[in-house]
């Protein structure tokens, strides 16, 4: 079950690459369109002496090697980064726990009313009163007294 979620992940990495490399290819970013291509080595001439004996005390270079082609695949942290970002997509982000709730004002004219004003309605109010005022508070302004006066642990 694992293979068969990380293919499912690997196929919808590579389908939203597509557009991407797309854009790439089109301004020229990862290939070597700005170096010509090496020319093909003339015939050499034929050398009337024999080439003399090297005769300085300088070390010759070795032959410069090729550049080993880019991978087009990505590395495993660009693979884990592209999972995140899959998940955080789907989910609506690291902070959010999925499903979002709206509270509606817990009694009419609530947000018009005063924190001492709502001080003293808590005094009086049910637990299911307080839990409304709780939520609505944490959703909206977060105000520590009502918090504290709704039972919310400081």
């Amino acid at each position: 079950m694992p293979g068969l979620l990380v293919f499912s992940l690997r196929l919808l990495i590579e389908a939203l690459l597509v557009p991407v490399r797309g854009v790439l290819r089109a301004f020229g970013v990862g290939r070597d369109a700005d170096r010509p291509e090496p020319a093909e080595p003339a015939e050499p001439a034929v050398a009337a002496e024999p080439p003399s004996a090297p005769t300085s005390t300088a070390r010759e270079r070795p032959p410069q090697r090729r550049a080993a082609p880019r991978r087009t695949e990505p590395t495993r942290g660009e693979v884990a980064a592209m999972r995140e970002a899959a998940r955080e997509a789907e989910t609506g982000g690291a902070d959010s726990v999925g499903a979002q709730v709206h509270v509606a004002e817990p009694w009419a004219g609530y947000d018009e009313m005063r924190l001492d004003e709502i001080l003293a309605r808590l005094e009086d109010a049910t637990e299911v009163e307080l839990a409304v005022v709780s939520a609505y508070e944490r959703g909206h302004e977060a105000r520590q007294a009502i918090l504290l006066a709704a039972g919310e642990p400081a």
